[in-house]
Protein backbone atom coordinates (compact mmCIF):
# COMPACT_ATOMS: atom_id res chain seq x y z
CA UNK A 1 0.00 0.00 0.00
CA UNK A 2 1.06 3.32 -0.69
CA UNK A 3 2.72 5.44 2.07
CA UNK A 4 1.44 8.27 1.61
CA UNK A 5 -2.03 7.58 1.54
CA UNK A 6 -4.22 7.46 4.82
CA UNK A 7 -7.54 5.64 4.00
CA UNK A 8 -8.79 4.53 7.29
CA UNK A 9 -8.49 0.60 7.38
CA UNK A 10 -9.71 0.32 11.08
CA UNK A 11 -11.95 2.38 13.01
CA UNK A 12 -13.08 -0.66 15.94
CA UNK A 13 -14.09 0.17 19.63
CA UNK A 14 -15.50 -3.10 21.31
CA UNK A 15 -18.75 -2.79 23.02
CA UNK A 16 -17.75 -4.52 26.21
CA UNK A 17 -16.49 -3.25 29.95
CA UNK A 18 -13.30 -3.32 30.39
CA UNK A 19 -10.79 -3.02 33.28
CA UNK A 20 -7.60 -2.14 33.88
CA UNK A 21 -5.14 -4.84 34.35
CA UNK A 22 -1.90 -3.86 36.35
CA UNK A 23 -0.54 -7.28 37.36
CA UNK A 24 2.43 -8.68 35.86
CA UNK A 25 1.52 -12.63 37.15
CA UNK A 26 -1.10 -14.60 34.95
CA UNK A 27 -2.85 -12.55 32.46
CA UNK A 28 -6.52 -13.36 31.87
CA UNK A 29 -7.36 -10.45 30.04
CA UNK A 30 -5.62 -7.53 27.70
CA UNK A 31 -7.61 -4.43 26.70
CA UNK A 32 -5.06 -3.13 23.90
CA UNK A 33 -4.97 -0.22 21.17
CA UNK A 34 -2.95 -1.26 18.18
CA UNK A 35 -1.60 1.91 16.16
CA UNK A 36 0.11 1.19 12.59
CA UNK A 37 -0.86 0.33 9.34
CA UNK A 38 -1.46 -2.50 6.72
CA UNK A 39 1.82 -4.34 8.29
CA UNK A 40 -0.38 -4.88 11.93
CA UNK A 41 -3.87 -5.30 9.89
CA UNK A 42 -1.40 -8.65 8.75
CA UNK A 43 -1.95 -9.64 12.17
CA UNK A 44 -5.93 -9.90 11.58
CA UNK A 45 -7.08 -7.58 14.87
CA UNK A 46 -10.44 -8.69 14.40
CA UNK A 47 -9.88 -12.44 14.80
CA UNK A 48 -7.64 -11.68 18.26
CA UNK A 49 -10.55 -11.65 20.73
CA UNK A 50 -11.61 -15.03 18.79
CA UNK A 51 -7.95 -16.34 19.39
CA UNK A 52 -8.04 -15.19 23.05
CA UNK A 53 -11.47 -16.71 24.09
CA UNK A 54 -10.03 -20.30 22.46
CA UNK A 55 -7.32 -19.91 25.01
CA UNK A 56 -9.65 -19.58 28.19
CA UNK A 57 -8.88 -15.14 27.89
CA UNK A 58 -10.27 -12.08 27.18
CA UNK A 59 -8.77 -9.70 24.60
CA UNK A 60 -10.21 -6.81 23.70
CA UNK A 61 -8.52 -4.68 20.79
CA UNK A 62 -9.43 -0.89 19.54
CA UNK A 63 -7.56 -0.39 16.64
CA UNK A 64 -6.20 3.04 14.30
CA UNK A 65 -4.42 1.68 11.31
CA UNK A 66 -4.10 3.69 8.35
CA UNK A 67 -2.58 2.40 4.80
CA UNK A 68 0.92 2.65 4.80
CA UNK A 69 1.84 5.28 7.74
CA UNK A 70 4.83 5.59 10.00
CA UNK A 71 4.72 5.90 13.64
CA UNK A 72 4.60 9.01 13.63
CA UNK A 73 1.77 9.61 11.62
CA UNK A 74 0.13 8.48 14.74
CA UNK A 75 1.78 10.90 17.27
CA UNK A 76 0.82 14.08 14.49
CA UNK A 77 -2.60 12.37 14.48
CA UNK A 78 -2.74 12.81 18.10
CA UNK A 79 -0.27 15.77 19.01
CA UNK A 80 1.46 18.02 16.21
CA UNK A 81 -1.89 18.66 14.00
CA UNK A 82 -4.74 16.66 15.68
CA UNK A 83 -7.33 14.43 13.77
CA UNK A 84 -10.42 14.69 16.12
CA UNK A 85 -11.92 11.91 15.10
CA UNK A 86 -8.66 10.23 15.92
CA UNK A 87 -7.73 12.32 19.34
CA UNK A 88 -11.46 11.60 20.64
CA UNK A 89 -11.66 7.94 20.02
CA UNK A 90 -7.92 7.59 21.63
CA UNK A 91 -9.62 9.53 24.57
CA UNK A 92 -12.34 7.57 25.00
CA UNK A 93 -10.74 4.20 24.43
CA UNK A 94 -7.23 4.50 26.43
CA UNK A 95 -8.69 5.23 30.07
CA UNK A 96 -9.93 1.30 29.45
CA UNK A 97 -6.69 -0.10 28.06
CA UNK A 98 -4.24 -1.37 30.34
CA UNK A 99 -1.65 -2.15 26.71
CA UNK A 100 -0.29 0.03 23.60
CA UNK A 101 0.83 -1.81 20.48
CA UNK A 102 3.19 0.30 18.25
CA UNK A 103 4.07 -0.81 14.77
CA UNK A 104 7.61 0.35 13.58
CA UNK A 105 7.59 0.51 9.80
CA UNK A 106 9.28 2.86 7.63
CA UNK A 107 12.34 4.71 7.58
CA UNK A 108 13.11 8.14 9.33
CA UNK A 109 15.07 6.54 11.72
CA UNK A 110 15.61 7.07 15.53
CA UNK A 111 15.68 10.70 15.21
CA UNK A 112 14.80 12.56 12.39
CA UNK A 113 13.86 16.25 13.39
CA UNK A 114 12.01 18.25 10.19
CA UNK A 115 9.76 21.47 9.97
CA UNK A 116 7.09 18.92 7.79
CA UNK A 117 6.82 15.88 6.27
CA UNK A 118 4.70 14.39 3.00
CA UNK A 119 3.17 18.06 2.65
CA UNK A 120 2.18 18.85 6.39
CA UNK A 121 3.80 21.41 7.92
CA UNK A 122 4.69 21.52 11.28
CA UNK A 123 3.94 24.24 13.79
CA UNK A 124 7.86 23.68 15.26
CA UNK A 125 10.28 21.58 14.09
CA UNK A 126 9.15 18.47 15.72
CA UNK A 127 10.93 15.21 15.94
CA UNK A 128 9.13 12.35 13.88
CA UNK A 129 11.96 9.47 14.41
CA UNK A 130 10.72 6.60 15.75
CA UNK A 131 12.11 6.56 19.39
CA UNK A 132 10.12 10.01 19.75
CA UNK A 133 7.00 9.36 18.15
CA UNK A 134 6.59 6.32 20.33
CA UNK A 135 7.51 8.24 23.14
CA UNK A 136 4.70 11.13 22.77
CA UNK A 137 2.01 7.97 22.42
CA UNK A 138 3.37 6.27 25.46
CA UNK A 139 3.39 9.77 27.55
CA UNK A 140 -0.26 10.24 26.19
CA UNK A 141 -0.77 6.89 26.93
CA UNK A 142 0.81 7.14 30.56
CA UNK A 143 -2.08 10.24 31.48
CA UNK A 144 -4.92 7.64 31.18
CA UNK A 145 -3.17 4.75 32.89
CA UNK A 146 0.03 5.49 34.87
CA UNK A 147 0.48 1.32 35.36
CA UNK A 148 -0.09 0.86 31.39
CA UNK A 149 1.81 -1.29 29.40
CA UNK A 150 3.85 -0.27 26.15
CA UNK A 151 5.27 -2.76 23.45
CA UNK A 152 6.50 -2.20 19.95
CA UNK A 153 5.31 -4.61 16.87
CA UNK A 154 8.36 -4.87 15.10
CA UNK A 155 7.76 -5.00 11.28
CA UNK A 156 9.74 -7.59 9.04
CA UNK A 157 11.81 -6.89 5.55
CA UNK A 158 10.53 -6.73 2.50
CA UNK A 159 11.68 -9.17 -0.74
CA UNK A 160 14.07 -6.76 -2.95
CA UNK A 161 13.94 -8.71 -5.97
CA UNK A 162 10.03 -8.77 -5.80
CA UNK A 163 9.90 -4.72 -5.46
CA UNK A 164 12.61 -5.07 -8.90
CA UNK A 165 9.83 -7.68 -10.46
CA UNK A 166 7.07 -5.48 -9.96
CA UNK A 167 8.82 -2.38 -11.72
CA UNK A 168 9.71 -4.78 -14.36
CA UNK A 169 5.92 -5.85 -15.11
CA UNK A 170 5.17 -2.50 -15.00
CA UNK A 171 7.41 -0.96 -17.41
CA UNK A 172 7.17 -4.01 -19.79
CA UNK A 173 3.01 -3.41 -19.70
CA UNK A 174 3.91 0.53 -20.40
CA UNK A 175 5.69 -0.33 -23.04
CA UNK A 176 3.62 -2.64 -24.71
CA UNK A 177 0.73 -1.00 -24.44
CA UNK A 178 2.40 2.84 -26.09
CA UNK A 179 3.43 0.48 -28.58
CA UNK A 180 -0.36 -0.13 -29.86
CA UNK A 181 -0.37 3.62 -29.85
CA UNK A 182 -2.95 3.25 -26.46
CA UNK A 183 -4.15 6.28 -24.87
CA UNK A 184 -2.42 7.23 -21.54
CA UNK A 185 -5.42 6.70 -20.08
CA UNK A 186 -5.53 3.30 -21.32
CA UNK A 187 -2.02 2.46 -20.47
CA UNK A 188 -2.43 3.14 -16.91
CA UNK A 189 -5.58 1.30 -16.57
CA UNK A 190 -3.19 -1.57 -17.60
CA UNK A 191 -0.12 -1.00 -15.60
CA UNK A 192 -3.06 -0.89 -13.16
CA UNK A 193 -4.39 -3.95 -13.38
CA UNK A 194 -1.29 -6.30 -14.08
CA UNK A 195 -0.10 -7.39 -10.86
CA UNK A 196 2.58 -10.48 -10.57
CA UNK A 197 0.66 -13.31 -10.18
CA UNK A 198 1.35 -16.00 -7.31
CA UNK A 199 2.86 -18.55 -9.46
CA UNK A 200 5.61 -15.82 -11.02
CA UNK A 201 5.99 -14.71 -7.71
CA UNK A 202 6.74 -18.22 -5.95
CA UNK A 203 10.25 -18.37 -7.05
CA UNK A 204 10.98 -14.90 -6.21
CA UNK A 205 9.97 -15.95 -2.57
CA UNK A 206 11.61 -19.23 -2.37
CA UNK A 207 15.60 -17.46 -3.60
CA UNK A 208 14.56 -15.22 -0.58
CA UNK A 209 17.54 -15.06 2.21
CA UNK A 210 15.65 -13.28 4.95
CA UNK A 211 18.33 -13.65 7.55
CA UNK A 212 20.67 -11.65 5.15
CA UNK A 213 17.44 -8.75 5.33
CA UNK A 214 16.88 -8.98 8.59
CA UNK A 215 20.21 -8.82 10.07
CA UNK A 216 22.08 -6.61 7.83
CA UNK A 217 25.49 -4.86 8.52
CA UNK A 218 24.46 -1.76 6.49
CA UNK A 219 21.93 -0.41 9.12
CA UNK A 220 23.88 3.21 10.76
CA UNK A 221 22.31 3.54 14.55
CA UNK A 222 23.44 7.11 14.37
CA UNK A 223 20.65 9.40 13.03
CA UNK A 224 21.84 12.80 10.75
CA UNK A 225 21.05 16.06 12.42
CA UNK A 226 19.32 18.96 10.27
CA UNK A 227 22.33 20.39 9.36
CA UNK A 228 23.65 17.06 8.13
CA UNK A 229 20.78 16.36 5.78
CA UNK A 230 21.05 19.64 4.26
CA UNK A 231 24.09 19.15 3.57
CA UNK A 232 24.25 15.49 2.03
CA UNK A 233 20.72 16.89 0.28
CA UNK A 234 23.65 19.55 -1.88
CA UNK A 235 25.82 16.45 -1.86
CA UNK A 236 23.68 14.35 -3.70
CA UNK A 237 22.90 17.22 -6.28
CA UNK A 238 26.66 17.80 -7.04
CA UNK A 239 27.13 14.63 -7.46
CA UNK A 240 24.02 13.66 -9.56
CA UNK A 241 24.24 13.97 -13.86
CA UNK A 242 21.87 16.85 -14.91
CA UNK A 243 23.20 18.32 -18.80
CA UNK A 244 21.78 20.95 -17.82
CA UNK A 245 22.63 22.23 -14.61
CA UNK A 246 25.60 19.68 -13.79
CA UNK A 247 27.04 17.83 -16.62
CA UNK A 248 29.92 17.24 -14.98
CA UNK A 249 28.92 15.59 -11.10
CA UNK A 250 31.99 15.97 -8.53
CA UNK A 251 33.72 12.70 -8.05
CA UNK A 252 35.93 14.05 -5.00
CA UNK A 253 35.69 15.71 -1.56
CA UNK A 254 37.49 18.59 -2.97
CA UNK A 255 35.23 18.70 -5.77
CA UNK A 256 32.28 18.50 -3.41
CA UNK A 257 33.67 21.26 -1.25
CA UNK A 258 34.30 23.54 -4.17
CA UNK A 259 30.81 22.61 -5.92
CA UNK A 260 28.83 23.02 -2.32
CA UNK A 261 31.22 26.02 -0.58
CA UNK A 262 31.32 23.45 2.69
CA UNK A 263 34.92 22.58 3.96
CA UNK A 264 36.59 19.90 2.92
CA UNK A 265 37.00 18.29 6.53
CA UNK A 266 33.21 18.64 7.14
CA UNK A 267 32.35 17.25 3.74
CA UNK A 268 34.77 14.11 4.74
CA UNK A 269 33.35 13.91 7.88
CA UNK A 270 29.65 13.81 6.95
CA UNK A 271 30.47 11.49 4.20
CA UNK A 272 32.29 9.11 6.73
CA UNK A 273 29.44 9.08 9.03
CA UNK A 274 27.17 7.36 6.78
CA UNK A 275 29.95 5.22 5.59
CA UNK A 276 30.93 6.44 2.18
CA UNK A 277 34.72 6.89 1.66
CA UNK A 278 36.16 9.54 -1.48
CA UNK A 279 36.78 5.64 -3.43
CA UNK A 280 32.70 5.32 -3.57
CA UNK A 281 32.58 8.68 -5.25
CA UNK A 282 32.97 7.35 -8.51
CA UNK A 283 30.11 4.73 -8.19
CA UNK A 284 27.27 5.24 -10.69
CA UNK A 285 24.65 5.01 -8.30
CA UNK A 286 26.30 7.14 -5.30
CA UNK A 287 23.96 9.89 -5.73
CA UNK A 288 21.33 8.06 -4.69
CA UNK A 289 23.50 6.53 -2.04
CA UNK A 290 24.01 9.53 -0.56
CA UNK A 291 20.92 10.82 -1.10
CA UNK A 292 18.72 8.17 1.05
CA UNK A 293 19.94 10.18 4.16
CA UNK A 294 18.64 13.04 3.25
CA UNK A 295 14.30 12.13 4.01
CA UNK A 296 14.39 8.69 4.79
CA UNK A 297 16.60 6.33 6.59
CA UNK A 298 17.46 2.69 4.79
CA UNK A 299 17.98 -0.68 6.82
CA UNK A 300 15.28 0.50 9.31
CA UNK A 301 13.23 -2.98 8.56
CA UNK A 302 15.93 -4.91 10.55
CA UNK A 303 16.77 -6.46 14.05
CA UNK A 304 19.69 -3.40 14.10
CA UNK A 305 16.72 -0.40 14.08
CA UNK A 306 13.91 -2.26 15.93
CA UNK A 307 16.63 -3.07 19.22
CA UNK A 308 17.79 0.18 18.67
CA UNK A 309 14.95 1.92 19.27
CA UNK A 310 13.84 -0.41 22.25
CA UNK A 311 17.22 0.51 24.06
CA UNK A 312 16.19 4.44 23.49
CA UNK A 313 12.77 3.87 24.89
CA UNK A 314 14.28 2.06 27.93
CA UNK A 315 16.56 4.93 28.53
CA UNK A 316 13.32 7.58 28.09
CA UNK A 317 11.10 4.49 30.33
CA UNK A 318 13.62 2.49 32.99
CA UNK A 319 10.78 2.19 35.36
CA UNK A 320 8.68 0.62 32.89
CA UNK A 321 11.21 -1.59 32.02
CA UNK A 322 12.06 -2.58 35.69
CA UNK A 323 8.75 -3.81 35.95
CA UNK A 324 8.10 -5.19 32.77
CA UNK A 325 5.79 -2.93 31.31
CA UNK A 326 7.32 -2.25 28.16
CA UNK A 327 8.82 -4.54 25.50
CA UNK A 328 8.89 -5.89 22.03
CA UNK A 329 6.48 -8.17 20.06
CA UNK A 330 9.49 -9.72 17.81
CA UNK A 331 7.73 -10.75 14.55
CA UNK A 332 10.98 -10.04 12.98
CA UNK A 333 13.11 -12.35 15.05
CA UNK A 334 10.31 -15.43 15.17
CA UNK A 335 10.71 -15.07 11.08
CA UNK A 336 14.51 -15.26 11.60
CA UNK A 337 13.91 -18.53 13.52
CA UNK A 338 11.34 -20.03 11.56
CA UNK A 339 13.28 -19.69 8.19
CA UNK A 340 16.09 -21.19 10.10
CA UNK A 341 13.31 -24.45 10.84
CA UNK A 342 11.52 -24.37 7.37
CA UNK A 343 14.99 -24.49 5.35
CA UNK A 344 15.97 -27.31 7.70
CA UNK A 345 12.66 -29.52 6.96
CA UNK A 346 11.31 -28.68 10.24
CA UNK A 347 7.75 -26.80 9.00
CA UNK A 348 6.30 -29.35 6.56
CA UNK A 349 5.89 -28.58 3.03
CA UNK A 350 7.31 -24.60 3.31
CA UNK A 351 10.27 -24.13 2.25
CA UNK A 352 11.12 -20.35 4.01
CA UNK A 353 9.56 -17.82 5.61
CA UNK A 354 9.43 -15.94 2.01
CA UNK A 355 6.50 -17.77 1.38
CA UNK A 356 5.23 -15.68 3.74
CA UNK A 357 4.62 -12.85 1.48
CA UNK A 358 2.20 -12.36 -0.87
CA UNK A 359 3.84 -9.42 -2.80
CA UNK A 360 7.36 -9.44 -1.05
CA UNK A 361 5.99 -7.07 1.84
CA UNK A 362 2.34 -8.36 2.95
CA UNK A 363 1.73 -11.52 4.63
CA UNK A 364 -0.27 -13.98 3.09
CA UNK A 365 -3.40 -15.99 4.74
CA UNK A 366 -2.93 -18.92 6.68
CA UNK A 367 -0.13 -19.72 8.33
CA UNK A 368 1.96 -16.39 8.15
CA UNK A 369 -0.88 -14.38 9.35
CA UNK A 370 -1.87 -16.87 12.61
CA UNK A 371 2.36 -16.59 12.76
CA UNK A 372 1.85 -12.93 13.46
CA UNK A 373 -1.30 -13.47 15.75
CA UNK A 374 -0.21 -15.90 17.94
CA UNK A 375 3.44 -13.97 18.41
CA UNK A 376 1.31 -10.84 19.66
CA UNK A 377 -0.52 -13.32 22.16
CA UNK A 378 2.20 -14.73 23.29
CA UNK A 379 3.83 -11.28 24.46
CA UNK A 380 0.51 -9.81 25.54
CA UNK A 381 -0.57 -12.93 27.64
CA UNK A 382 2.77 -14.14 28.44
CA UNK A 383 1.21 -17.65 27.48
CA UNK A 384 2.49 -20.38 24.82
CA UNK A 385 0.29 -19.92 21.88
CA UNK A 386 -0.27 -23.78 21.34
CA UNK A 387 -3.18 -22.91 24.05
CA UNK A 388 -4.56 -21.43 20.84
CA UNK A 389 -7.30 -22.82 18.49
CA UNK A 390 -5.58 -22.06 15.00
CA UNK A 391 -8.45 -23.38 13.14
CA UNK A 392 -10.17 -19.83 14.19
CA UNK A 393 -7.46 -18.87 10.98
CA UNK A 394 -6.78 -21.67 8.79
CA UNK A 395 -10.04 -20.61 6.57
CA UNK A 396 -9.57 -17.70 4.20
CA UNK A 397 -13.43 -16.33 3.80
CA UNK A 398 -13.36 -16.15 7.64
CA UNK A 399 -10.75 -12.92 7.28
CA UNK A 400 -13.11 -11.61 4.85
CA UNK A 401 -17.13 -11.83 5.70
CA UNK A 402 -19.51 -11.22 8.90
CA UNK A 403 -23.30 -11.83 9.07
CA UNK A 404 -23.35 -9.36 6.74
CA UNK A 405 -21.43 -10.57 4.17
CA UNK A 406 -18.72 -7.73 4.17
CA UNK A 407 -15.14 -7.90 4.25
CA UNK A 408 -14.50 -7.41 7.96
CA UNK A 409 -14.58 -9.76 10.83
CA UNK A 410 -14.86 -8.70 14.54
CA UNK A 411 -15.50 -5.14 12.82
CA UNK A 412 -11.92 -4.66 11.57
CA UNK A 413 -11.63 -4.18 7.86
CA UNK A 414 -9.37 -7.00 5.81
CA UNK A 415 -7.76 -5.50 2.38
CA UNK A 416 -8.74 -8.55 0.65
CA UNK A 417 -6.06 -7.94 -1.85
CA UNK A 418 -3.44 -8.27 0.82
CA UNK A 419 -4.16 -11.61 1.70
CA UNK A 420 -2.75 -13.68 -1.56
CA UNK A 421 -2.72 -17.07 -1.63
CA UNK A 422 -3.93 -19.34 1.35
CA UNK A 423 -0.15 -21.04 3.27
CA UNK A 424 -2.46 -23.98 4.30
CA UNK A 425 -2.35 -24.16 8.43
CA UNK A 426 -2.28 -28.27 9.42
CA UNK A 427 -1.44 -29.46 12.58
CA UNK A 428 2.44 -30.20 12.46
CA UNK A 429 2.44 -26.72 10.81
CA UNK A 430 0.76 -24.93 13.74
CA UNK A 431 3.03 -26.71 16.41
CA UNK A 432 6.17 -26.06 14.92
CA UNK A 433 4.68 -22.22 14.39
CA UNK A 434 3.51 -22.31 18.25
CA UNK A 435 6.52 -23.76 19.31
CA UNK A 436 8.95 -21.37 17.63
CA UNK A 437 7.55 -18.57 18.96
CA UNK A 438 7.27 -19.65 22.21
CA UNK A 439 10.91 -20.46 22.25
CA UNK A 440 11.58 -16.98 20.97
CA UNK A 441 9.38 -15.53 23.10
CA UNK A 442 11.19 -16.52 26.24
CA UNK A 443 14.71 -16.15 24.88
CA UNK A 444 14.11 -12.86 23.81
CA UNK A 445 16.15 -9.64 25.44
CA UNK A 446 12.84 -7.53 25.11
CA UNK A 447 9.53 -9.39 25.64
CA UNK A 448 9.81 -9.15 29.02
CA UNK A 449 8.30 -13.08 29.04
CA UNK A 450 10.55 -15.27 31.09
CA UNK A 451 10.85 -18.94 31.02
Amino acid sequence: MNRRSVIALITFIPLVSWGVRTDAEEMRQVNAYYFGNSFLENSMPGLHGGLGKSAGKEWNVTASIYAGIPIWCHMNYLTVKPRIDDLNKFNAAAPKCDTIVMLIYGGHGLSHVSKGYWGMEFPQPTDIGDINACATIIDMFLKHNPNGRAFIYTAWPGIPEAASFRKRVKDEVAAGARAQGLSREETLKLVKERKPTHAEMEPIRQRFDYAEEWMTGDYIPESATVEQRDRLQKYATALRLNPKTNPKPSTTIAGLAEATGIAEATVAADLSAVRIAEKDLTAADIATRVGQYVNEWPHTHSRAHMWAVMEGLKKRYPAMWQEGRLGIIPHGDVFLALDKKMRAGQVPGVVNVGEYSTDGGHIRAGLPRYTLAATCYAVLFRDNPNHLDWKLMADRDDYVKDEKGLNKVGGVYTHIPDLGEVLEITPERAKAVNDTIWEVVQNHPYTQVSK
